[in-house]
Parts: C-alpha cells; sequence; structure tokens
C-alpha cells in the first residue's frame, strides 16, 4: 500500500499486520511493523498531529501509535546529562534592568 503524507509527500511503505485468531479464542499478531513507520509516526505526533489521525494516515490503530510513543519516550533519558559548574555568572545588566524599570500604575 502506498500512502502520500501531507508532511513529507514522500511515499511511505506501508505494511499491513494481520491478526489472527486461533481455535482457542485468543489473539496473536502475525506481523511486525517497520522501525521507520514508528519512526514516521513519532515524528507526525511531533508536528502536531493527533495519534487518531496518525493511525488514519498510516492505516495503523490509534492505540498502537500511543503505545509507540510511549516506548519511544521511556527511550529518552529521565534527566538531561550532567554540565560542567559555573564558575562566575555576570547578572550586572539585569539587575540594572530593573532598577531602571519605571511602573506607572494608575491614569496619569
Amino acid at each position: 500500500m502506498l500512502i502520500l503524507t501531507t508532511f513529507s509527500m514522500v511515499p511511505a511503505v506501508v505494511s499491513n499486520a494481520t491478526v489472527a485468531k486461533p481455535a482457542d479464542g485468543s489473539f496473536r499478531r502475525s506481523g511486525v511493523k517497520d522501525p521507520a513507520l514508528k519512526q514516521q509516526a513519532c515524528q507526525l505526533y511531533l508536528e502536531g498531529m493527533g495519534m487518531r489521525a496518525i493511525g488514519r494516515v498510516l492505516n495503523i490503530h490509534h492505540q498502537t501509535v500511543s503505545r509507540w510513543l510511549v516506548q519511544a519516550a521511556q527511550a529518552i533519558p529521565a534527566r538531561p546529562p550532567e554540565t560542567e559548574a559555573c564558575s562566575f555568572i555576570e547578572i550586572d545588566e539585569l539587575c540594572t534592568f530593573i532598577a531602571k524599570k519605571n511602573l506607572n500604575v494608575g491614569s496619569g
């Protein structure tokens, strides 16, 4: 299946995963989504597209999109890397600006 997205206008190949229901009544997944499709779903979400809209465009369920986004968020480190300690900070300009600021309140 070939889909053109409105954001990139680059053809994205979408493979449909099928769900088979065995005789015992339990469901299993028989297809695995392409990692490029997961990356495209994350990129569309970062561009401001909703999960249901992403599901419609990529022909996947919106809960799958939600699960992929949670997995991508968990892969990001919780804290940013430590930075070097600052030994000198200049705040003189900030103090001067605050001191010169006039607060005229009222009608004149």
